[in-house]
């Protein structure tokens, strides 16, 4: 039997979903046995597989800057790498951190004076972290 791909609400599983939407997806049909190294007719299963190359080829750029700001937390502030999920009240405190990037750039501010990166990327940081808490609350 072909794969089932995972809930596009939740991300998570068929089997561990979190959603309403719970009906199971149409797994990938079976092709028929070719020979072995006939690339006329090799197959890879890969409907209804997340295709993470339309993220990381369309934004490049995007996601090495919040990376970069990441790995600033831990080398220079000093942060333990995820930590950030052991926050107390942390959902507050980052839509906090988030609106005071906002705030940056709404004054005219493009880059945050502490870390040297674009208020940008850390708002897509704290938006991912409570993306991440939310998701993890939820299957909870």
């Amino acid at each position: 039997m072909g794969q089932l791909s995972n809930c596009p609400q939740c991300l998570r599983d068929r089997e561990g979903c979190i959603c309403h939407d719970r009906a199971p997806l149409t797994p990938d049909p079976k092709p028929a046995q070719a020979p072995a190294g006939d690339p006329a007719t090799a197959f890879k299963a890969d409907g209804g597989k997340v295709r993470f190359e339309l993220l990381e080829d369309g934004c490049p750029n995007a996601l090495l800057l919040i990376a970069k700001v990441m790995d600033w937390a831990v080398t220079v502030k000093g942060y333990h790498p995820h930590s950030w999920r052991e926050v107390p009240e942390a959902s507050r405190r980052y839509r906090a951190a988030l609106a005071r990037h906002r705030n940056a750039i709404a004054r005219g501010e493009v880059l945050d004076p502490e870390s040297g990166y674009p208020h940008w990327a850390h708002i897509a940081c704290c938006t991912l972290f409570l993306l991440e808490l939310e998701i993890d609350h939820a299957a909870h």
